[in-house]
């Protein structure tokens, strides 16, 4: 995969809670003029103008879902990027991925009472009762062409 040049510039992010990180990229790579937009369906038709444009994508597996706010749902964020990729993934060039992982340890005590409740809500489709996953995350970074 090719580096990616401290140059100003416009970013596309796949989930629109990581606006925030914009300043953190600023300052990483020293952009001083950058843009940045959200990947939604009209940006989408129109990623052909961002051309030389660098596109985040959130990467999330085996999240726990009872967390209080992790800033991305991984099976609609896993849909979207399948989804992104799917209409323009041709004219994307890997830059990196910068993914990191642990192990989840973590007792869901609400699943005893999915039997009760029935496949609503969480119980719909629950984490385990004792959850030893590997739970990973990060960004799938790409420029376009």
């Amino acid at each position: 995969m090719k580096s990616m040049g401290a140059q100003d510039g416009h970013i596309l992010l796949g989930q629109l809670a990581y606006l925030f990180s914009i300043p953190i990229i600023e300052n990483f790579y020293t952009l001083t003029k950058i843009g940045y937009t959200h990947i939604d369906a009209e940006t989408l038709e129109r990623l052909h103008l961002y051309s030389d444009g660098v596109v985040l994508m959130p990467y999330v597996d085996n999240m726990p879902r009872l967390l209080l706010r992790a800033g991305v749902d991984e099976d609609s964020a896993m849909l979207w990027n399948e989804i992104v990729l799917r209409n323009q993934g041709d004219r994307f060039v890997p830059v990196a991925q910068v993914h990191d992982q642990f192990r989840v340890i973590n007792l869901n005590l609400p699943v005893v009472v999915c039997p009760l409740i029935g496949s609503i809500g969480y119980c719909n489709d629950p984490d385990p009762l004792f959850d030893t996953r590997i739970f990973s995350y990060g960004w799938d970074i790409y420029t376009i062409q």
